[in-house]
């Protein structure tokens, strides 16, 4: 979604409804990638702090001029104006995943001989610019959220777990961060990359502690996002003191009503995340839409089951979990069902995978839908 595009408005001012109908407020990240795009799908040349590629995109970036960092510094501020106008409560700034902002904090990326280098001030320079062009463009009561990693797990940016709080800190004195979202890797190596959606190897509430350190050095809330897939998770969060908020963006992806059946004490009901990343994630970065490997609903509302006009008996032969959900739908819907299985088990060929070390969670799924059969 451009924000910079006003033919979106259209578009941003009805999710902002809709959002706010269902009792929800409502943010939009914006970023600049920097030399984390692509002008082969921008059309566009890319720019940076300076001419240094990432090891992963290997794209050479154009140095960024004085002229065109104050361009960019009044488009976040004109991103958040146009949420405002468009019902929206506010604007996350986003450096995670190695975009812009953190692309000008880092002394090994960032070989400018301007007022951007060298210095902690300096550095971070441009971030303080971001936010202050924004407080002074919108209402106070329109939030400000800032994602950063507290740990870009990787040496080639010459930032470490340290750097990070002192970064927040900063920033946190500009006086117009709202709310900090708090998470782990970075965009400059693979391996990095992969921990900033962190698969289900790394354990759950891996960035915990990250949360808690940059808690200690700011004034703001601050919201701790990595493998948070439970309810039980996020209120153990909570209550360790580690974070304000708990982000859940794929196990809401899963499973949109987990609040609700939360709040009406159904946890055992909760379409479980199985954090393999290949449908939400890995379509994305593939330029197709988002969908879910557990939620086939998740991708269009219209495919939720409806009442059947004619119920009939139906036989469901195999017990995986195509089978599986095969048989639930077709319960909902009102159908008289019978799943026949050969094994003792149902799973199918999941009850194996899921015993690999490496899988803790992949056994889920076919668990809930064994209990909702």
């Amino acid at each position: 979604m451009s924000l910079w595009n006003p033919a979106n408005d259209g578009l941003l001012r009805a999710l902002a409804e809709g959002a706010h109908a269902a009792g929800a407020a409502v943010l939009s990240q914006a970023t600049h990638m920097g030399r984390r795009a692509s002008s082969v799908a921008s059309g566009v040349p890319l720019q940076a702090p300076s001419a240094v590629a990432e090891a992963v995109h290997r794209e050479v970036p154009g140095r960024l001029h004085a002229t065109d960092i104050d361009r960019i510094v009044a488009c976040f501020a004109a991103a958040a104006v146009r949420l405002q106008a468009c019902g929206w409560d506010g604007i996350e700034i986003t450096s995670f995943g190695g975009h812009l902002i953190e692309q000008f904090w880092s002394p090994s990326v960032h070989r400018r001989t301007d007022r951007y280098r060298g210095s902690f001030e300096n550095r971070t320079r441009f971030a303080v610019e971001v936010l202050e062009a924004i407080g002074r463009a919108v209402r106070d009561d329109f939030l400000v959220s800032f994602r950063m990693t507290a740990d870009p797990a990787t040496p080639e940016l010459g930032l470490d777990p340290d750097d990070m709080p002192e970064i927040a800190a900063r920033l946190d004195r500009v006086g117009r961060i709202d709310l900090f979202d708090i998470s782990g890797g970075t965009g400059a190596t693979l391996l990095a990359q992969a921990g900033t959606v962190p698969p289900d190897h790394l354990p759950e509430k891996v960035y915990n502690p990250l949360a808690r350190a940059v808690r200690e050095v700011v004034s703001a809330p601050v919201l701790v996002a990595g493998r948070i897939l439970t309810p039980e998770a996020g209120e153990a969060s909570l209550v360790a003191g580690d974070a304000d908020l708990v982000a859940m963006t794929r196990a809401i992806i899963a499973d949109p009503d987990l609040p609700a059946k939360t709040r009406r004490g159904e946890r055992d009901r909760i379409r479980p995340c199985i954090a393999i990343n290949e449908s939400c994630i890995g379509r994305l970065y593939s330029g197709m839409p988002i969908s879910c490997a557990v939620n086939p609903f998740m991708r269009d509302p219209r495919r939720l089951p409806s009442p059947a006009a004619d119920p009939r008996r139906v036989l469901v032969p195999g017990g995986g979990p195509a089978g599986m959900e095969a048989a639930r739908v077709a319960s909902e819907r009102g159908h008289r069902v019978e799943l026949w299985e050969r094994e003792r088990e149902l799973g199918g060929q999941v009850r194996w995978a899921a015993r690999m070390p490496y899988r803790p969670s992949l056994g889920r799924h076919v668990s809930w839908l064994a209990r909702e059969l």
